[in-house]
């Protein structure tokens, strides 16, 4: 875990060492709240910064300098580093990319199943809309050009649908991270 503040490392290292690491210089946890709020309550600041707010900087910066930063530096340097092959071009087919892409959605949908639920939802609502709209509409009715206006109407809806079931789990998932941020 990487945790920032005014673009200079503040901690890295596991997650679980964080409440030990502050408190170990001087700003201690709370047991009763969540650890990712108190890491903000930590590193924010005034707008404008006072001069206190600068001294907690410089703190925390010269902590994460003189504790972290060497062991950081030593795993980076035991590392190797293999140079990537820039001229291979890798083609790949696009039954191949449309598969890792259900794979990618079917792993989502299992990580997130409230988000999965609203666009069944909002899909069959949507469904049904179209249905109710255009549901008149037979086969020998295409030949008539308003009901070609009809057909292409519905394409234009059905794009919308898309952008809109995709725009309202976006939403969603800001719905649903929000209490992290209270």
């Amino acid at each position: 875990m990487m945790v920032l503040s005014e673009g200079k490392f503040a901690y890295q290292g596991k997650a679980k060492n964080v409440p030990k690491y502050f408190s170990s210089i001087g700003y201690p946890f709370d047991p009763k709240y969540n650890p990712a709020d108190m890491v903000l309550t930590i590193l924010a600041l005034d707008d404008p910064k006072t001069e206190k707010d600068l001294e907690k900087l410089e703190n925390i910066n010269s902590n994460y300098a003189k504790h972290i930063f060497p062991k950081v530096n030593t795993k980076l340097a035991e590392l190797e580093y293999k140079q990537l092959d820039t001229e291979r071009n890798v083609n790949v087919e696009f039954s191949e990319q449309l598969w890792i892409l259900f794979q990618r959605s079917y792993l989502f949908a299992r990580r997130e199943p409230m988000q999965l639920r609203a666009m069944v939802i909002v899909s069959l609502v949507m469904g049904l809309l179209i249905a109710a709209i255009f549901g008149n509409v037979t086969p020998n009715d295409w030949y008539d050009l308003k009901e070609i206006a009809n057909g292409l109407g519905l394409l234009i809806l059905m794009g919308l649908l898309l952008f809109i079931n995709n725009l309202y789990t976006t939403i969603l998932t800001f719905l649903v991270e929000r209490n992290l941020y209270h």
